[in-house]
């Protein structure tokens, strides 16, 4: 186990059109380099819902922080499943898990810290021996499960 608990809510902030385009994820929202935490990527950045006080509003201020429309990030809203789905993810070759979540312990040591840094996870492959097509494959499950649960930012400005 990861110590992120099975029944907890992970969160995917969206922006669109790079991650998501009429109502569908994009292979972009869950990019085979973080998943395989290569080069400097440490896995794919999620959030632990439960963990975030008022999330509509903090997942919000965070994608704003992070939107950059130049590069087809405009703030969106975010994707939604239980670590549970995730884990239950199978490769149906060998019946191994795929992915896993992790704490993210680093975000939490950055001073002055966001106020969703404490909640931050990561997604990644559970065998760093798949290869980046493999995965591909893989990640339509991952993809899928998060579709299923897309919340639109309603506008948090104060």
């Amino acid at each position: 186990m990861s110590g992120v608990k099975d029944k907890e809510k992970i969160t995917r902030t969206l922006f669109s059109p790079m991650m998501i385009k009429e109502g569908k994820l994009q292979k972009a929202a869950f990019p085979v380099d973080e998943l395989l935490a290569k080069g400097n990527k440490d896995g794919c950045s999620v959030d632990r819902y439960d963990l975030l006080v008022n999330p509509d509003k903090l997942l919000y201020k965070k994608a704003c922080k992070f939107a950059n429309p130049p590069k087809d990030r405009n703030v969106y809203g975010f994707s939604l499943t239980s670590t549970k789905q995730i884990r239950e993810i199978k490769d149906q070759n060998s019946s191994d898990q795929v992915f896993e979540v992790y704490p993210d312990p680093d975000d939490i040591k950055k001073q002055p810290p966001d106020p969703w840094d404490h909640a931050h996870a990561l997604i990644r492959a559970c065998q760093d021996t798949y290869s980046e097509q493999k995965l591909r494959g893989l990640r339509r499950y991952l993809i899928r499960l998060f579709e299923k649960n897309i919340h639109k930012f309603k506008d948090h400005r104060e």
